[in-house]
Parts: C-alpha cells; sequence; structure tokens
C-alpha cells in the first residue's frame, strides 16, 4: 500500500487508529474503512445522533447492524457524538483516496 492510503495519512492518532491498524488494512483498504464507516453510522442512528445527509446513510431493513467485532471496538472507544462525526468524515475521506487509487470494489 502506498503511503498516501495509509489510514494514518486520514484518521486521527489514537485508539480508533490503533483499532484500524490492526486490521487489514494493508491487503483490503476498502472493506476496512467501508465496515468501519458503516459501524459509525449505525452507533450514530442508534444513539440518535444528527447523520449528516450527504453520507447518504440509511439503515437496512432489519435495523442497524451493532453486533459485529467493529462495533464492539467503536463502542469500546466511548467516542462522543461530536468525534464520531468526525470519525466518519475522516473514513469518508480515506474512502475517497482508496477509490480514486481505483482501490475500491
Amino acid at each position: 500500500m502506498t503511503d498516501s492510503l495509509h489510514p494514518a495519512t486520514y484518521i486521527d492518532d489514537g485508539p480508533m487508529l490503533d483499532s484500524i491498524l490492526m486490521d487489514d488494512h494493508a491487503y483490503d483498504p476498502w472493506g476496512v474503512a467501508a465496515s468501519w464507516a458503516f459501524a459509525i453510522c449505525d452507533l450514530a442512528h442508534v444513539r440518535g445522533t444528527d447523520i449528516p445527509d450527504e453520507w447518504e446513510y440509511s439503515p437496512g431493513s432489519s435495523g442497524p447492524a451493532c453486533d459485529g467485532p467493529i462495533d464492539d471496538e467503536l463502542a469500546a472507544l466511548n467516542l462522543d457524538d461530536d468525534d464520531l462525526i468526525t470519525a466518519g468524515y475522516q473514513l469518508i475521506d480515506w474512502l475517497d483516496a482508496i477509490r480514486d487509487a481505483g482501490k475500491d470494489y
């Protein structure tokens, strides 16, 4: 992976970045970034946090899925609503860079 696609280029240093770096970001940056972005949206939805319209989030027909390992890691970070939305924007920036590099699917 080129340095320009490394998660630390987009995600603030801290516990969330540490968790992302434990994932397969070098082999599947798109999957890792998308999984974290969906988890952030789901958690924000469950909390009743205003999700930016430009994210075009819509929970699944059975509601948000907040039962996976990333969801557990995210919940353990205890991010407040502002930090959660900031992290979402950072992930979107990373997803945009991955897409621009042709590494999406």
